[in-house]
């Protein structure tokens, strides 16, 4: 590391940094994707309300 840089902790920047934070960032995307791509079916129930008076 020529120019110093460090990561964001302070340490000293390598080369495998650049893979690991790709992956890492790889590894988001794909979660992401899971979760916003996940089907939930409609489901019509019942709704009820109770409440109490506690005096």
């Amino acid at each position: 590391n020529q120019w110093g840089i460090k990561t964001h902790r302070g340490k000293q920047w390598f080369n495998t940094s650049v893979s690991s934070v790709l992956k890492r960032k790889n590894e988001r995307d794909l979660l992401n994707e899971e979760v916003r791509n996940q089907y939930f079916p409609n489901k019509v129930s019942k709704f009820e309300v109770n409440y109490y008076i506690f005096d």
